[in-house]
């Protein structure tokens, strides 16, 4: 499964069951994102940030990790 589809599916999920039915996961995303996007980390680990900031920052997480999936080199692969 591709790095856009488990976001893509994330999203939808966080959509129809709220921000608090998956705050581990949210806890974890805000640890990846955190060295990047500080505030971004922050609303994601908030429990008690509004469900519409939390899914907003879910929406730059989810920015900030493809941005960085992109640019990571291939391994194995000469520069």
């Amino acid at each position: 499964m591709t790095s856009i589809r488990v976001l893509t599916e994330l999203g939808e999920r966080i959509a129809q069951d709220g921000p608090a039915a998956h705050h581990r996961l949210l806890e974890h995303l805000s640890t990846l994102v955190a060295d990047t996007a500080p505030g971004t980390a922050a609303a994601l680990a908030d429990r008690n940030a509004p469900d519409v900031l939390r899914q907003r920052a879910l929406a730059v997480a989810s920015r900030t990790l493809l941005r960085r999936s992109v640019s990571a080199p291939v391994l194995g692969r000469a520069a």
